[in-house]
């Protein structure tokens, strides 16, 4: 599993087309960071948690994380 995020991190490195609103995936993004700066030991169980609930955000996520 760790592999597969590493491989949709670094597939998901590519620079925003352009600046606008903040989209759900941004929030999404901010939530996982957050959540990431407070408990780094469960970065693994807070993406997978967050993949489960919006897998169409999988590029924030995995960059948030």
């Amino acid at each position: 599993m760790v592999g597969a995020l590493v491989i949709l991190g670094f597939a998901c490195f590519l620079p925003p087309a352009k600046a606008g609103p903040v989209s759900a995936c941004d929030q999404i993004a901010s939530d996982v960071k957050t959540a990431v700066a407070k408990d780094p030991s469960k970065v693994l169980m807070i993406v997978e948690d967050a993949l489960v609930i919006n897998e169409a955000c999988a590029c924030e996520i995995v960059k948030a994380a």
